[in-house]
C-alpha cells in the first residue's frame, strides 16, 4: 500500500505545483494591477482543464478495474486521448480567435489586456490536461515511476520562472516549454511500457 500511496502522493503533488505556481510566482514578481491581469487569464485558461480533466478522472477507475482484472486497457487510454484533445483543441480555437469575446463575457473591458496571452496560455492548458491524463493512466495501472518525471518538471518550472520572467508573455512561455517537454517525456514512457509490457 506504501509502495503506491507515497510516489501517487509525489504525483498529485507534483501535478499541483505545474497548475498553482504560475499564480504565486507571478503575484511575487509582477505589480497587483499586472497580477490581476494574469490571474483572469489563468482563470479562463483553466476552464479547458476543466472543461476536459473529467475524462481523466472516469479514466481511472475504469483502467484500474481492467488492469486488475488483467485486460489490455490500451484501447482505453487511446479513446480518452482523442476525446480529451478534440476539447481542448475546440476550446484552443475559441480562445484564439475571439480572445477578446471571451474575456469581455467572464471579466469585462478592464481585463481585455489578457487577451494578447489567452492563445498561448491555452497551449499551456492543452499540455497540461494531456499530461494530467497520462499521469492518471499511469497511476490506474499502477506505473508509479511517473511521479520521478513530474516532480523534475515542477522544480523545473518553479526555477524557471524564477530566474526568467522579463515580462507576462515570457511566464507563459515558460509553461508550455516545461508541460511540453513533460507530455513528450510521459509519451516516450509509454511507448515504451506497451512495446515491453501490457497495460
Amino acid at each position: 500500500m506504501t509502495a503506491f500511496a507515497l510516489p501517487s502522493s509525489l504525483s498529485l503533488i507534483s501535478l499541483a505545483i505545474l497548475f498553482n505556481s504560475d499564480v504565486i510566482l507571478v503575484k511575487h514578481f509582477f505589480s497587483q494591477e499586472v497580477s490581476g491581469i494574469y490571474s483572469s487569464l489563468a482563470i479562463i485558461g483553466r476552464i479547458l482543464f476543466f472543461g476536459s480533466s473529467s475524462i481523466s478522472l472516469v479514466l481511472f477507475p475504469i483502467a484500474s478495474e481492467g488492469h486488475a482484472k488483467g485486460e489490455d486497457t490500451r484501447h482505453m487510454f487511446f479513446q480518452s486521448l482523442t476525446l480529451t484533445s478534440l476539447l481542448l483543441i475546440v476550446g484552443f480555437l475559441v480562445f484564439s480567435l475571439v480572445p477578446d469575446f471571451v474575456i469581455r463575457i467572464l471579466f469585462g473591458s478592464s481585463y481585455l489586456p489578457a487577451s494578447s496571452y489567452l492563445a498561448k496560455f491555452s497551449i499551456f492548458m492543452l499540455f497540461y490536461t494531456l499530461v494530467f491524463l497520462l499521469t492518471q493512466y499511469f497511476l490506474s495501472t499502477y506505473k508509479t515511476r511517473v511521479g520521478i518525471f513530474l516532480a523534475l518538471g515542477a522544480v523545473f518550472q518553479v526555477w524557471l520562472i524564477w530566474f526568467r520572467h522579463g515580462s507576462l508573455e515570457v511566464v507563459v512561455d515558460n509553461l508550455i516549454y516545461v508541460n511540453a517537454v513533460l507530455f513528450v517525456v510521459l509519451m516516450g514512457y509509454y511507448i515504451l511500457n506497451s512495446k515491453f509490457k501490457k497495460f
